[in-house]
């Protein structure tokens, strides 16, 4: 299995305002296998959510460059709770900054087993581009958003809608845990093979572009780097109204099938085995962060198809007349008798030394893994929809909250 990546972010503080209250991570952690990527924005209007990001942005990359063992959903979970803690302490410390918060999209891209591992507080976005389809895969965490989820609102309307950015999670409110589901939304999504792109953004791109036109930049067949400056260029020309921030992970994962190799004759007793080479590419990928782009190459080489195997009445069959051979060449050949009974052989012999047959165990790694992949994206997909149905539940559940705070906060108004 080969797998190539690109990766590039970059951050614009748009038309309007002066300062840049966005930043974003994009780099490769531990290894060339693993990709830590987020968007995160600095809560417009309130002082200190320059502050607040870059407190975000240092603790979930310490947080997951330092950090132990392969449950990445875990980890990536465990980061965005720390970072939302330090900026709970750092506001402690600071009465200026009692007010300053963010949001946050970041995930571990894990190539190894081809998932993305989401940790989402929000109105910050994930999308996945494969085979000419844009896909949000995170929920913005607002009215509004919930709103157009459910088809209450077209894309138009809530992307004009007076109260899109009222947001109802943000790191910074209070002190959370990682398991807290109230909080933090976790989902795991598989990398499918061809070409996928997904796209990490700031409200100031979906606020400015449709779905439609981020897909045709992200269908132009640009790199990266093309891509993110492009995007950022096209919200501003769409108003620039917010700070912009883009970061595109590209992804090309190919199926290799290697000509079948010669199955050796076995000597003696042989062990099933089986072996999987792996070959990468030469030199350090680069992490993207000041305007260039970083390419990493992984393959792996399973064995060839198995060879078909023969009957079970045929592989019997060639027993009986080795049998037989063995049996005339000593001068035993009428002391056996070979009965048929319901389409099974029985032989009867006279004692003699057993004749013995080298089994070869022959393992297809590949398909092996293709059957897990396959099992794993079933079972994926089984979860996604079920998650789906509780989420339209609490959809509604939040949906009238919402509205019940709304109603609250506009008596006051009055």
């Amino acid at each position: 299995m080969k797998i190539t990546t690109k990766i590039f972010g970059n951050t614009d503080p748009g038309r309007v305002r002066t300062n840049n209250e966005d930043t974003f991570i994009c780099t490769y952690v531990w290894d060339d296998r693993h990709i830590l990527c987020a968007a995160i924005d600095g809560v417009g209007g309130y002082e200190g959510g320059e502050v607040a990001a870059e407190i975000a942005r240092q603790t979930i990359t310490e947080y997951v460059e330092n950090a132990q063992g392969n449950r990445f959903l875990e980890i990536i979970k465990q980061a965005v709770a720390e970072a939302n803690n330090e900026i709970i302490r750092r506001k402690d410390d600071d009465p200026k900054l009692s007010m300053m918060g963010c949001v946050t999209s970041a995930a571990i891209i894990d190539l190894d087993n081809r998932c993305i591992n989401i940790a989402h507080v929000g109105d910050s976005r994930i999308y996945c581009y494969h085979d000419g389809e844009l896909k949000k895969i995170s929920h913005d965490h607002s009215l509004v958003g919930c709103l157009e989820e459910k088809g209450d609102l077209t894309e138009a309307e809530a992307m004009s809608h007076p109260q899109r950015n009222l947001i109802d999670r943000l790191l910074g409110d209070k002190l959370h845990s990682a398991s807290d589901r109230n909080f933090i939304e976790a989902s795991i999504s598989a990398i499918p093979e061809g070409d996928s792109q997904y796209l990490f953004c700031s409200d100031g791109l979906s606020d400015m572009l449709t779905s439609a036109q981020i897909a045709d930049v992200l269908g132009s067949g640009m790199t990266p780097e093309s891509e993110v400056e492009q995007l950022i260029a096209d919200a501003n020309t769409a108003g620039g109204k917010d700070n912009v921030t883009v970061v595109i992970a590209s992804i090309h994962v190919q199926a290799t099938t290697p000509a079948p190799a010669p199955v050796p004759e076995p000597a003696g007793d042989v062990t099933p085995t089986a072996d999987i080479t792996a070959e990468k590419a030469v030199g350090k990928p680069v992490a993207v962060i000041d305007n260039t782009s970083g390419e990493t190459t992984q393959q792996d080489t399973a064995p060839a198809d198995n060879p078909s195997k023969p009957s079970k009445r045929r592989r019997w069959l060639w027993i009986l007349l080795l049998i037989l051979a063995l049996g005339i060449a000593l001068g035993l050949g009428g002391k056996y008798i070979i009965n048929y009974i319901s389409g099974q052989a029985a032989v009867t012999a006279v004692p003699a030394e057993p004749v013995k047959r080298d089994t070869v165990y022959v393992v297809n790694v590949e398909n092996s893994l293709d059957d897990r992949k396959t099992v794993d994206s079933l079972q994926s997909e089984i979860n996604k929809l079920e998650q789906q149905k509780r989420d339209n539940d609490s959809i509604d559940r939040r949906i009238q909250e919402l509205k019940n705070e709304l109603d609250q906060h506009s008596s006051y108004h009055e």
